[in-house]
């Protein structure tokens, strides 16, 4: 006869997230917290998990200047709340000094693109010569060409009176 021994082992969870107003609810579980504009202030990221040398796990919410952007700041275990501190900081203040705006037209002007504010006119300009060239070479825009009455003959043809096959 044998005997089976249950041993239950628990897990422990964190189920306190620091500023769960401003977390989403299906990133609840994912992250530890949520600092910046709107939530609470990113200087209390070192003392609130324990001390500025303790190594929160879990990603760490960190809302912009408009509170609309948020990045996530990982640690994942191996670096101090301090150091996230920091990280959080300087992305904060990248957002602060140069709005999405700028870096999205300095993009533009790297890949070689024109500026937003021109492209309506390139756009519609561009249509213009198309349609200019359409008119003065015919030849090189053929015309569609029309469907095959025939190839729907087997088909029967509605009447006044009803279907009528051919």
């Amino acid at each position: 006869m044998s005997w089976e021994l249950l041993i239950p082992v628990a897990k422990r969870i964190e189920l306190q997230v620091v500023g769960q107003e401003e977390v989403p609810w299906a990133m609840r579980s994912y992250v530890a917290g949520a600092f910046g504009t709107g939530a609470i202030p990113i200087s209390e990221i070192g003392h609130i998990y324990g001390g500025r040398a303790a190594m929160p796990v879990k990603p760490i919410m960190v809302y912009g200047p408009s509170g609309q952007v948020v990045t996530l700041v990982v640690g994942g275990g191996e670096t101090e709340a301090a150091e996230l501190e920091e990280l959080a900081y300087e992305n904060l203040e990248a957002q602060q000094v140069r709005p999405m705006n700028d870096r999205i037209s300095e993009y533009r002007e790297r890949m070689g693109l024109p500026p937003r504010e021109k492209m309506p006119a390139l756009i519609s300009q561009a249509l213009r010569d198309h349609g200019r060239d359409q008119i003065a070479n015919p030849s090189k825009y053929p015309k569609k060409p029309k469907p095959d009455k025939d190839r729907y003959r087997h088909l029967p043809e509605l009447t006044e009176r009803g279907m009528r096959w051919q």
